[in-house]
């Protein structure tokens, strides 16, 4: 390279290096991380660098002097009047600033994305000391990342202006200072409140919606939101929404409003028409596992949440105006409401639900009111749809719905109350539509020692239930029919079989779980009854199969048990062995002389040896039946002598002529 060359580019070195050094310290901050950035929206200047002494004012630079995931610290109210978009940065509330962090002015959109509001709550607060103060015509937007919270005093104050929540979370305010009267996350007065994400969650109010308190003529729309464990000392644990001029609304599509409590009313919303119209819409999502009349133990502060009611929704009016105007809850679609809905009313009149579309549910949405007047229309349903009372269930046993035309009304049910056979005492009760099986799986099912439940016998006539046919057409009682259950019972033998003149004993033992049962006794021989024989005890002296019956007695029921039948000989002990002499054999008895099957030999020839024609054989008579055997006799032996044959030859030849000779004498007389 030339020397003029090199020297060119030095030059252009070191005026690059002069021109970074003359710029301030804050353009650099962008690339840095972990700078501490202090703002006064009244007293700080932009000029400044930021630092406690010297704050700067708008929170454009203080994020621009912060820097990716910098800390901003106010110590004066930021003042917002454009659009603006805090991310990537943490916004703290420094020592001793107790008034609001930002109030909002319009036209502002302010965006809250990947940032961390934290309100600081271990600091003393006053009223007025939100973190947003949003005024008419403002938006805010709190998006993925947000992390909004731990302010003692309502978190985000607004007056008709516009809350969209898509992500983020909203945790952990509350008014524990006593200065707010309502809310803890969000106060909102004549506002719009979108939430189609996010959590709001832990927040705490000493008075009514603890998650959000909208009054004036406010919307809220729940598309996609969770809030959960939230606490409000009075009405709406999670949301409370008010109607005045201009009426409000609260409609849900989708998320969750579980786990939410309330000191008096609905753990989870609370709707109160002031005026004009208050309309809660729900379409789907789920509330659930929310609780009210939340009790708190004085000396623990534990939450008797146990004992709790369930309310979910709760609907309320103004009951000074007149003529009285009421507040609509309108279902349709596929809504998971397993909380009781709860609305007041006057005694004949009050808040409707009306399905507005066809309603599928996974469950029975529970109603209650205030009345409980029977005939009083609590459900409505659009025209072109069939009202259906198993949409619905009374929170209130006793209640359930009669259809008339599109409308459900308030039903006094059947009463059945199970009782013990005395009539002293309820085990439970239940209700039935009339003409109604009785479950038998909701029946008690009591216990009582030494008996058995054999079912339930109306009071009235003391006829036996039965629950597969008979059906419920009025209040009754049903008491508990039991059985006596039968004896234990044992018997036992001192032998099988006697000889005779001997016997044999058989002992019964019976036993029972009461001991106040008696026992009898009833003996049986060959399935009749022996006359007589009514102790424990049988002396057998004939041979038999016998068996026993006992009754067990209480006071006023009969049981009954039986035993195997025991088969007892009585006779002589013949032997299966034959006795015999050279006449006769017989069965001996073992015992003494008697014979049985006595009788004459049956003898046959049996040939020991056969004789041959020079030695003799044998044979001897042997007893068929006994096998008794005579001495053996003698065969002669063969001694070859055939002089008789001829003679035999001769005699056979005669015969034969004879019968010839007298076959032709025949055949002639014939002819």
């Amino acid at each position: 390279m030339k020397k003029a060359e090199s020297g060119k580019w030095l030059a252009c070195l070191l005026a690059v290096a002069m021109l970074l050094a003359m710029l301030p310290a804050a353009a650099l901050a962008q690339e840095d991380s972990g700078v501490t950035v202090y703002i006064n929206g009244s007293s700080g200047n932009d000029a400044n660098q930021g630092t406690s002494d010297k704050p700067v004012k708008s929170i454009e630079k203080a994020m621009e002097l912060a820097g990716t995931n910098g800390t901003i610290v106010i110590v004066g109210t930021v003042y917002i009047r454009q659009d603006v978009k805090i991310e990537n940065v943490t916004v703290e509330r420094g020592e001793n600033f107790t008034s609001a962090m930002f109030y909002v002015y319009s036209p502002s959109n302010v965006t809250v994305e990947n940032a961390v509001i934290d309100g600081s709550s271990e600091k003393t607060l006053q009223n007025g000391g939100y973190i947003f103060s949003l005024y008419s015509g403002t938006v805010l937007n709190i998006a993925e990342g947000a992390d909004i919270g731990n302010n003692s005093v309502v978190a985000i104050n607004m007056s008709q202006a516009t809350l969209n929540m898509s992500g983020g979370r909203l945790h952990d305010n509350s008014d524990d200072t006593g200065d707010a009267n309502y809310g803890a996350a969000i106060c909102a007065w004549s506002s719009t409140l979108n939430f189609t994400g996010g959590i709001i969650e832990d927040n705490y109010s000493t008075n009514s919606g603890a998650g959000v308190f909208a009054y004036g003529s406010s919307s809220i729309l729940v598309d996609g939101a969770v809030f959960q464990n939230n606490r409000a000392e009075f009405n709406g644990g999670a949301i409370y929404i008010e109607a005045a001029e201009g009426g409000s609304t609260f409609k849900m599509n989708s998320g969750k409003i579980i786990n939410n409590l309330a000191g008096y009313i609905s753990g989870g919303v609370f709707a109160y028409l002031w005026k004009d119209d208050m309309v809660v819409e729900i379409t789907g999502g789920t509330i659930a596992g929310n609780r009210d009349y939340v009790e708190e133990d004085e000396d623990t502060g534990d939450l008797d949440i146990d004992n709790a009611d369930h309310t979910g929704i709760a609907l309320d009016y103004g009951y000074e105006f007149e003529p009285m105007e009421y507040p609509v809850l309108k279902l349709s679609g596929s809504p998971d409401i397993q909380d009781t809905v709860f609305v007041f009313d006057e005694e004949t009149e009050g808040p409707v639900i009306e399905v507005t579309g066809e309603l599928t549910l996974n469950a029975p949405i529970a109603i209650l009111d205030d009345y409980r007047t029977v005939g009083r229309t609590i459900v409505k349903y659009a025209d072109g749809l069939t009202p259906n009372r198993d949409d619905f269930i009374a929170a209130e046993e006793r209640l359930g719905f009669t259809v008339d035309g599109q409308e459900l009304k308030w039903l006094e049910l059947l009463r059945v109350p199970f009782k013990t056979s005395d009539n002293s005492t309820t085990y439970d009760a239940f209700y039935f539509y009339p003409g109604s099986l009785i479950d038998p799986a909701k029946v008690p099912a009591p216990t009582q020692e030494g008996y058995t439940l054999e079912g339930w016998r109306r009071y009235s006539d003391r006829t036996l239930w039965d629950f597969e046919k008979d059906t419920v057409t009025e209040s009754f009682t049903l008491l508990a029919s039991w059985a006596l259950n039968a004896p234990a019972l044992s018997v036992e033998v001192n032998q099988t079989s006697a000889h005779v003149g001997e016997s044999i004993t058989l002992t019964a033992t019976a036993s029972h779980d009461l001991a106040r049962v008696t026992f009898s006794y009833e003996w049986y021989k060959d399935g009749a009854l022996i006359e007589g024989e009514t102790g424990n005890t049988l002396t057998v002296t004939e041979s038999g199969e016998y068996y026993v019956k006992v009754t067990a007695m209480d006071f006023e029921r009969l049981a009954y048990a039986q035993s195997e039948a025991i088969a007892c000989t009585i006779g002589h002990s013949f032997s299966e062995e034959w006795t015999s002499d050279e006449s006769a054999h017989w069965h001996a008895c073992s015992e003494c002389d008697e014979k049985a099957d006595e009788a004459e030999h049956t003898f046959k020839w049996v040939t020991d040896k056969e004789a041959t024609k020079t030695e003799a054989g044998s044979k001897h008579e042997e007893c068929s039946v006994c096998g008794f055997e005579k001495p053996a006799v003698e065969i002669p032996a063969q001694t070859g002598d055939y002089s008789n044959t001829g003679l035999w030859l001769i005699l056979l030849l005669v015969s034969a002529g004879g019968l010839a000779a007298m076959a032709v004498i025949a055949k002639k007389r014939r002819a």
